[in-house]
Protein backbone atom coordinates (compact mmCIF):
# COMPACT_ATOMS: atom_id res chain seq x y z
CA UNK A 1 0.00 0.00 0.00
CA UNK A 2 1.42 3.38 -0.99
CA UNK A 3 1.75 6.36 1.32
CA UNK A 4 -1.06 8.04 -0.63
CA UNK A 5 -3.38 5.09 0.04
CA UNK A 6 -2.36 5.02 3.70
CA UNK A 7 -3.40 8.65 4.08
CA UNK A 8 -6.73 7.94 2.39
CA UNK A 9 -7.33 5.06 4.81
CA UNK A 10 -6.50 7.43 7.68
CA UNK A 11 -9.04 9.91 6.31
CA UNK A 12 -11.65 7.14 6.42
CA UNK A 13 -10.70 6.29 10.00
CA UNK A 14 -10.91 9.92 11.14
CA UNK A 15 -14.28 10.37 9.42
CA UNK A 16 -15.55 7.04 10.75
CA UNK A 17 -14.53 7.99 14.29
CA UNK A 18 -17.72 10.08 14.32
CA UNK A 19 -19.49 6.79 15.00
CA UNK A 20 -17.96 6.75 18.48
CA UNK A 21 -19.36 10.19 19.40
CA UNK A 22 -22.32 8.90 21.40
CA UNK A 23 -20.13 6.33 23.16
CA UNK A 24 -17.74 9.07 24.29
CA UNK A 25 -20.63 11.28 25.44
CA UNK A 26 -22.24 8.32 27.26
CA UNK A 27 -25.26 8.29 24.97
CA UNK A 28 -26.09 11.95 25.49
CA UNK A 29 -27.07 13.86 22.33
CA UNK A 30 -25.22 16.89 23.62
CA UNK A 31 -22.89 19.56 22.32
CA UNK A 32 -20.00 17.18 23.03
CA UNK A 33 -21.29 14.39 20.75
CA UNK A 34 -22.26 16.89 18.03
CA UNK A 35 -18.81 18.49 18.23
CA UNK A 36 -17.03 15.13 17.96
CA UNK A 37 -19.07 14.20 14.90
CA UNK A 38 -18.55 17.58 13.23
CA UNK A 39 -14.80 17.67 13.90
CA UNK A 40 -14.32 14.06 12.74
CA UNK A 41 -16.29 14.58 9.53
CA UNK A 42 -14.69 17.96 8.77
CA UNK A 43 -11.06 16.95 9.30
CA UNK A 44 -11.60 13.54 7.72
CA UNK A 45 -13.02 15.18 4.60
CA UNK A 46 -10.23 17.77 4.48
CA UNK A 47 -7.56 15.08 4.74
CA UNK A 48 -9.35 13.13 2.02
CA UNK A 49 -9.38 16.15 -0.29
CA UNK A 50 -5.60 16.54 0.06
CA UNK A 51 -5.21 13.07 -1.49
CA UNK A 52 -7.62 13.56 -4.39
CA UNK A 53 -7.26 15.11 -7.80
CA UNK A 54 -9.90 17.82 -7.85
CA UNK A 55 -11.94 16.57 -10.78
CA UNK A 56 -15.62 15.87 -11.30
CA UNK A 57 -16.99 13.37 -13.80
CA UNK A 58 -19.90 14.61 -15.88
CA UNK A 59 -21.94 11.46 -15.26
CA UNK A 60 -22.51 12.69 -11.69
CA UNK A 61 -23.76 16.15 -12.76
CA UNK A 62 -27.51 15.33 -12.49
CA UNK A 63 -26.95 13.94 -9.01
CA UNK A 64 -25.11 17.04 -7.85
CA UNK A 65 -27.77 19.31 -9.37
CA UNK A 66 -30.49 17.33 -7.61
CA UNK A 67 -28.77 17.72 -4.23
CA UNK A 68 -28.23 21.43 -4.88
CA UNK A 69 -31.93 21.84 -5.68
CA UNK A 70 -32.85 19.86 -2.56
CA UNK A 71 -30.73 22.11 -0.31
CA UNK A 72 -32.30 25.22 -1.89
CA UNK A 73 -35.79 23.83 -1.26
CA UNK A 74 -34.76 22.87 2.28
CA UNK A 75 -33.67 26.45 2.94
CA UNK A 76 -36.97 27.68 1.48
CA UNK A 77 -38.86 25.32 3.81
CA UNK A 78 -36.87 26.66 6.73
CA UNK A 79 -37.70 30.24 5.83
CA UNK A 80 -41.39 29.45 5.26
CA UNK A 81 -41.69 27.73 8.63
CA UNK A 82 -39.96 28.08 11.99
CA UNK A 83 -36.30 28.82 11.27
CA UNK A 84 -33.76 26.34 12.64
CA UNK A 85 -30.22 27.66 12.24
CA UNK A 86 -28.63 24.36 13.26
CA UNK A 87 -30.53 22.49 10.53
CA UNK A 88 -29.57 25.13 7.96
CA UNK A 89 -25.90 24.63 8.82
CA UNK A 90 -26.32 20.86 8.67
CA UNK A 91 -27.84 20.87 5.16
CA UNK A 92 -25.27 23.33 3.82
CA UNK A 93 -22.61 21.03 5.30
CA UNK A 94 -24.39 18.10 3.58
CA UNK A 95 -23.90 19.82 0.23
CA UNK A 96 -20.18 20.16 0.99
CA UNK A 97 -20.05 16.45 1.94
CA UNK A 98 -21.82 15.49 -1.30
CA UNK A 99 -19.28 17.46 -3.35
CA UNK A 100 -16.37 15.80 -1.49
CA UNK A 101 -17.83 12.33 -2.04
CA UNK A 102 -18.48 12.99 -5.73
CA UNK A 103 -14.84 14.08 -6.10
CA UNK A 104 -13.85 10.86 -4.31
CA UNK A 105 -15.98 8.79 -6.69
CA UNK A 106 -14.34 10.59 -9.62
CA UNK A 107 -11.01 9.26 -8.25
CA UNK A 108 -12.15 5.64 -8.42
CA UNK A 109 -8.84 4.12 -7.30
CA UNK A 110 -9.09 5.93 -3.95
CA UNK A 111 -12.58 4.73 -3.02
CA UNK A 112 -11.50 1.31 -1.74
CA UNK A 113 -8.83 2.84 0.50
CA UNK A 114 -11.32 5.28 2.03
CA UNK A 115 -13.89 2.51 2.57
CA UNK A 116 -11.16 0.42 4.24
CA UNK A 117 -10.74 3.16 6.83
CA UNK A 118 -14.50 3.15 7.50
CA UNK A 119 -14.35 -0.64 7.79
CA UNK A 120 -11.74 -0.40 10.56
CA UNK A 121 -14.08 1.88 12.54
CA UNK A 122 -17.04 -0.46 12.00
CA UNK A 123 -14.96 -3.40 13.24
CA UNK A 124 -14.04 -1.37 16.32
CA UNK A 125 -17.71 -0.63 17.01
CA UNK A 126 -18.63 -4.30 16.60
CA UNK A 127 -15.91 -5.40 19.01
CA UNK A 128 -17.06 -2.76 21.50
CA UNK A 129 -20.63 -4.06 21.28
CA UNK A 130 -19.48 -7.67 21.77
CA UNK A 131 -17.76 -6.66 25.00
CA UNK A 132 -21.13 -5.41 26.30
CA UNK A 133 -23.03 -8.61 25.55
CA UNK A 134 -24.08 -10.67 28.56
CA UNK A 135 -23.61 -14.13 27.05
CA UNK A 136 -25.36 -15.79 29.98
CA UNK A 137 -28.58 -14.00 28.96
CA UNK A 138 -28.16 -13.64 25.19
CA UNK A 139 -31.01 -16.08 24.47
CA UNK A 140 -33.19 -15.04 27.40
CA UNK A 141 -36.58 -13.56 26.36
CA UNK A 142 -36.04 -10.41 28.42
CA UNK A 143 -32.51 -9.70 27.22
CA UNK A 144 -31.66 -6.95 24.73
CA UNK A 145 -28.22 -5.48 24.12
CA UNK A 146 -28.22 -1.77 24.87
CA UNK A 147 -25.43 0.56 23.86
CA UNK A 148 -25.04 4.32 23.85
CA UNK A 149 -25.74 4.23 20.10
CA UNK A 150 -29.04 2.40 20.57
CA UNK A 151 -30.08 -1.08 19.46
CA UNK A 152 -30.97 -0.09 15.90
CA UNK A 153 -27.87 2.10 15.61
CA UNK A 154 -25.34 -0.55 16.60
CA UNK A 155 -27.33 -3.11 14.62
CA UNK A 156 -26.95 -1.04 11.45
CA UNK A 157 -23.20 -0.74 12.12
CA UNK A 158 -22.95 -4.52 12.50
CA UNK A 159 -24.82 -5.12 9.23
CA UNK A 160 -22.46 -2.73 7.42
CA UNK A 161 -19.42 -4.44 8.99
CA UNK A 162 -20.78 -7.87 7.96
CA UNK A 163 -21.31 -6.68 4.37
CA UNK A 164 -17.79 -5.27 4.00
CA UNK A 165 -16.24 -8.32 5.69
CA UNK A 166 -18.15 -10.68 3.40
CA UNK A 167 -17.02 -8.70 0.36
CA UNK A 168 -13.39 -8.63 1.50
CA UNK A 169 -13.39 -12.37 2.19
CA UNK A 170 -15.11 -13.26 -1.09
CA UNK A 171 -12.69 -11.22 -3.19
CA UNK A 172 -9.63 -12.91 -1.69
CA UNK A 173 -10.52 -15.92 0.49
CA UNK A 174 -6.90 -17.11 0.68
CA UNK A 175 -5.43 -13.86 2.00
CA UNK A 176 -3.79 -13.63 5.43
CA UNK A 177 -6.65 -11.48 6.70
CA UNK A 178 -9.42 -13.86 5.56
CA UNK A 179 -9.83 -15.37 9.05
CA UNK A 180 -10.21 -11.87 10.50
CA UNK A 181 -13.00 -11.13 8.02
CA UNK A 182 -14.75 -14.38 8.98
CA UNK A 183 -14.45 -13.45 12.65
CA UNK A 184 -15.92 -10.02 11.95
CA UNK A 185 -18.86 -11.64 10.16
CA UNK A 186 -19.55 -13.98 13.07
CA UNK A 187 -19.29 -11.22 15.67
CA UNK A 188 -21.51 -8.94 13.57
CA UNK A 189 -24.21 -11.62 13.43
CA UNK A 190 -23.88 -12.07 17.20
CA UNK A 191 -24.33 -8.33 17.80
CA UNK A 192 -27.40 -8.11 15.54
CA UNK A 193 -29.02 -11.06 17.34
CA UNK A 194 -28.20 -9.57 20.74
CA UNK A 195 -29.81 -6.22 19.85
CA UNK A 196 -33.17 -7.92 19.15
CA UNK A 197 -33.57 -5.17 16.55
CA UNK A 198 -36.03 -6.49 13.98
CA UNK A 199 -34.92 -3.81 11.52
CA UNK A 200 -31.28 -4.89 11.77
CA UNK A 201 -32.17 -8.61 11.64
CA UNK A 202 -34.21 -8.11 8.47
CA UNK A 203 -31.42 -6.00 6.95
CA UNK A 204 -28.86 -8.68 7.81
CA UNK A 205 -31.01 -11.44 6.32
CA UNK A 206 -31.53 -9.39 3.16
CA UNK A 207 -27.79 -8.67 2.96
CA UNK A 208 -26.96 -12.39 3.30
CA UNK A 209 -29.33 -13.24 0.45
CA UNK A 210 -27.95 -10.50 -1.81
CA UNK A 211 -24.30 -11.26 -1.05
CA UNK A 212 -24.78 -14.98 -1.60
CA UNK A 213 -26.53 -14.32 -4.90
CA UNK A 214 -24.11 -11.69 -6.21
CA UNK A 215 -20.97 -13.62 -5.23
CA UNK A 216 -22.60 -16.86 -6.45
CA UNK A 217 -22.32 -18.62 -3.10
CA UNK A 218 -25.45 -20.70 -3.62
CA UNK A 219 -24.38 -23.42 -1.18
CA UNK A 220 -23.91 -20.85 1.60
CA UNK A 221 -27.38 -19.44 0.94
CA UNK A 222 -28.91 -22.93 1.00
CA UNK A 223 -27.22 -23.68 4.33
CA UNK A 224 -28.51 -20.41 5.83
CA UNK A 225 -32.06 -21.08 4.63
CA UNK A 226 -32.01 -24.69 5.89
CA UNK A 227 -30.72 -23.57 9.30
CA UNK A 228 -33.41 -20.90 9.59
CA UNK A 229 -36.19 -23.27 8.56
CA UNK A 230 -34.83 -25.88 11.00
CA UNK A 231 -34.86 -23.41 13.89
CA UNK A 232 -38.34 -22.26 12.89
CA UNK A 233 -39.64 -25.83 12.78
CA UNK A 234 -38.03 -27.25 15.92
CA UNK A 235 -37.58 -24.28 18.21
CA UNK A 236 -39.95 -21.44 17.33
CA UNK A 237 -39.54 -20.05 20.83
CA UNK A 238 -35.97 -19.07 19.91
CA UNK A 239 -37.25 -17.15 16.87
CA UNK A 240 -39.90 -15.57 19.10
CA UNK A 241 -37.18 -14.50 21.54
CA UNK A 242 -34.89 -12.96 18.91
CA UNK A 243 -37.59 -11.26 16.82
CA UNK A 244 -39.72 -10.32 19.84
CA UNK A 245 -42.86 -11.63 18.11
CA UNK A 246 -44.78 -11.34 21.34
CA UNK A 247 -44.43 -7.57 21.28
CA UNK A 248 -46.56 -7.21 18.14
CA UNK A 249 -49.69 -5.77 19.74
CA UNK A 250 -53.10 -6.06 18.10
CA UNK A 251 -54.64 -3.03 16.47
CA UNK A 252 -56.99 -2.65 19.42
CA UNK A 253 -54.37 -3.28 22.08
CA UNK A 254 -51.96 -0.92 23.77
CA UNK A 255 -49.71 0.80 21.27
CA UNK A 256 -45.97 0.51 21.70
CA UNK A 257 -44.12 3.06 19.58
CA UNK A 258 -41.22 0.66 19.15
CA UNK A 259 -43.27 -2.22 17.70
CA UNK A 260 -44.81 -2.49 14.25
CA UNK A 261 -48.27 -1.40 15.33
CA UNK A 262 -46.97 1.76 16.90
CA UNK A 263 -44.89 2.57 13.84
CA UNK A 264 -47.81 2.20 11.46
CA UNK A 265 -49.70 4.75 13.56
CA UNK A 266 -46.73 7.09 13.25
CA UNK A 267 -46.48 6.51 9.50
CA UNK A 268 -50.18 7.23 8.91
CA UNK A 269 -49.85 10.39 10.95
CA UNK A 270 -46.83 11.37 8.85
CA UNK A 271 -48.74 10.81 5.59
CA UNK A 272 -51.50 13.07 6.91
CA UNK A 273 -48.95 15.79 7.68
CA UNK A 274 -47.44 15.44 4.20
CA UNK A 275 -50.82 15.78 2.47
CA UNK A 276 -51.50 18.96 4.43
CA UNK A 277 -48.07 20.43 3.66
CA UNK A 278 -47.25 19.22 0.15
CA UNK A 279 -45.25 22.21 -1.03
CA UNK A 280 -42.54 22.88 1.58
CA UNK A 281 -43.47 20.64 4.52
CA UNK A 282 -43.47 21.78 8.13
CA UNK A 283 -39.76 22.58 8.34
CA UNK A 284 -37.07 20.74 10.33
CA UNK A 285 -37.92 22.48 13.62
CA UNK A 286 -41.43 20.94 13.60
CA UNK A 287 -40.64 17.59 11.91
CA UNK A 288 -41.07 15.49 15.05
CA UNK A 289 -44.08 13.66 16.39
CA UNK A 290 -45.71 13.31 19.78
CA UNK A 291 -47.90 10.22 20.06
CA UNK A 292 -48.50 7.85 22.95
CA UNK A 293 -46.06 9.82 25.13
CA UNK A 294 -43.40 9.36 22.45
CA UNK A 295 -41.59 12.30 20.88
CA UNK A 296 -39.15 11.70 18.09
CA UNK A 297 -38.85 10.91 14.40
CA UNK A 298 -41.38 9.19 12.17
CA UNK A 299 -39.28 5.98 12.07
CA UNK A 300 -39.28 6.12 8.26
CA UNK A 301 -36.65 8.10 6.36
CA UNK A 302 -38.89 8.81 3.36
CA UNK A 303 -41.84 10.02 5.43
CA UNK A 304 -39.48 12.03 7.64
CA UNK A 305 -37.98 13.72 4.57
CA UNK A 306 -41.36 14.62 3.06
CA UNK A 307 -42.74 15.84 6.40
CA UNK A 308 -39.73 18.13 6.71
CA UNK A 309 -39.58 19.65 3.21
CA UNK A 310 -42.83 18.51 1.58
CA UNK A 311 -43.29 16.21 -1.40
CA UNK A 312 -41.97 18.80 -3.83
CA UNK A 313 -38.99 19.55 -1.61
CA UNK A 314 -38.15 15.85 -1.43
CA UNK A 315 -38.71 15.26 -5.15
CA UNK A 316 -35.02 15.76 -6.17
CA UNK A 317 -33.94 13.10 -3.66
CA UNK A 318 -36.72 10.76 -4.80
CA UNK A 319 -35.44 11.08 -8.38
CA UNK A 320 -31.89 10.28 -7.21
CA UNK A 321 -33.10 7.19 -5.33
CA UNK A 322 -35.16 5.94 -8.29
CA UNK A 323 -32.17 6.45 -10.59
CA UNK A 324 -29.93 4.72 -8.05
CA UNK A 325 -32.34 1.79 -7.76
CA UNK A 326 -32.32 1.31 -11.52
CA UNK A 327 -28.53 1.45 -11.70
CA UNK A 328 -28.05 -0.81 -8.68
CA UNK A 329 -30.33 -3.48 -10.12
CA UNK A 330 -28.73 -3.30 -13.57
CA UNK A 331 -25.12 -2.88 -12.45
CA UNK A 332 -22.64 -5.72 -12.81
CA UNK A 333 -19.88 -4.01 -10.81
CA UNK A 334 -19.20 -3.16 -7.17
CA UNK A 335 -21.32 -5.87 -5.60
CA UNK A 336 -20.70 -4.60 -2.06
CA UNK A 337 -22.01 -1.12 -2.86
CA UNK A 338 -25.11 -2.69 -4.41
CA UNK A 339 -25.80 -4.56 -1.18
CA UNK A 340 -25.14 -1.49 0.99
CA UNK A 341 -27.46 0.60 -1.17
CA UNK A 342 -30.34 -1.90 -1.28
CA UNK A 343 -30.16 -2.94 2.39
CA UNK A 344 -29.83 0.72 3.38
CA UNK A 345 -33.02 1.63 1.51
CA UNK A 346 -34.79 -1.31 3.16
CA UNK A 347 -33.67 -0.12 6.59
CA UNK A 348 -34.79 3.42 5.76
CA UNK A 349 -38.40 2.23 5.85
CA UNK A 350 -38.07 1.72 9.61
CA UNK A 351 -35.41 4.27 10.63
CA UNK A 352 -34.53 7.82 9.62
CA UNK A 353 -31.04 7.10 8.28
CA UNK A 354 -31.23 8.73 4.84
CA UNK A 355 -28.85 11.59 3.93
CA UNK A 356 -26.86 11.20 7.17
CA UNK A 357 -23.06 11.23 7.26
CA UNK A 358 -22.20 11.20 10.98
CA UNK A 359 -21.48 7.47 11.32
CA UNK A 360 -19.63 4.90 9.17
CA UNK A 361 -22.82 2.98 8.31
CA UNK A 362 -24.78 6.10 7.34
CA UNK A 363 -21.83 7.46 5.35
CA UNK A 364 -21.53 4.20 3.40
CA UNK A 365 -25.24 4.42 2.53
CA UNK A 366 -24.85 8.01 1.34
CA UNK A 367 -21.72 7.07 -0.64
CA UNK A 368 -23.58 4.22 -2.34
CA UNK A 369 -26.52 6.52 -3.16
CA UNK A 370 -24.12 8.94 -4.85
CA UNK A 371 -22.26 6.09 -6.57
CA UNK A 372 -25.44 4.87 -8.27
CA UNK A 373 -26.73 8.37 -9.11
CA UNK A 374 -24.65 8.48 -12.31
CA UNK A 375 -26.16 8.64 -15.79
CA UNK A 376 -24.99 7.69 -19.25
CA UNK A 377 -23.14 4.69 -20.63
CA UNK A 378 -20.96 4.31 -17.53
CA UNK A 379 -23.90 4.18 -15.11
CA UNK A 380 -23.80 0.40 -15.08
Amino acid sequence: MTANNNTTVLAGIIWGFAGFALIISNGDESLLSASIRTVSVFFGSLLLLTQLTLKFERKYSPGLCAFLLYVILFLASNLANEISHSHILREVFLLYIVVVLYVLLSNERMVSSFVRGLYFCLVGLVFYAVLLIDFSLILAPVYRLQTEIGANGIGAMAVAAFTLAYGNFSENPKSKSSLIHVLVMLLSVMVVIATRSRTSIIMLGFAVVLLSWLFEHKKFLIVVVVCFVGILAFNFSLVDTVLRVGLFESATGDKDIYNLTGRTDVWFHGVSVILNNLILGVGPASASIEIDDHEGTYHNAFIQLMVTVGFFGAFPIIIILVLGMRNALCSKTNKVFRVIFLTGLLGAFAESRLLNYGSPANLLLLLSVLYFSSVGKNAQ
